[in-house]
């Protein structure tokens, strides 16, 4: 691939990805707008958006991302402290939805039918 721009960067890992400006810069914890800027060469990505791109995605040549240098996808051992932070870290991101996904659940009133309530009614008769 020819030179790239950090900013022609920072698309091509959006596009690799799959996702949209909105849903990545939500990963990374930014404003949407603070991608849309960097992707369309208006600002350059801060040292902390790079660091948490690096922790989000291990996946992605550190070297790549800053140089255009290298493979875009790691080869390194996937076991890196750095890999398992950031694994680590996903997985405490996909708890958290889930367990905002319970609690919803949870908070939502439920519907008896007549024909529940009654035997439920019918079934604290018989123990009497």
């Amino acid at each position: 691939m020819a030179s790239t721009t950090i900013h022609q960067r920072f698309q091509l890992i959006v596009n690799e990805l799959g996702l949209n400006t909105n849903v990545f810069s939500k990963e990374l914890g930014v404003a949407s707008t603070q991608i849309y800027n960097i992707i369309n060469g208006r600002n350059a990505p801060s040292f902390d958006l790079l660091q948490k791109l690096v922790l989000t995605f291990p996946q992605f040549n550190i070297d790549w991302i800053l140089l255009g240098k290298g493979p875009i996808i790691n080869n390194g051992p996937a076991d890196s402290p750095l890999n398992a932070d950031a694994n680590l870290s996903k997985k405490i991101k996909d708890m958290e939805r889930q367990l905002a996904a319970i609690k919803a659940q949870l908070n939502k009133p439920t519907v008896m039918t007549e024909e529940k309530a009654l035997k439920i009614i019918a079934k604290a008769i018989r123990k009497k």
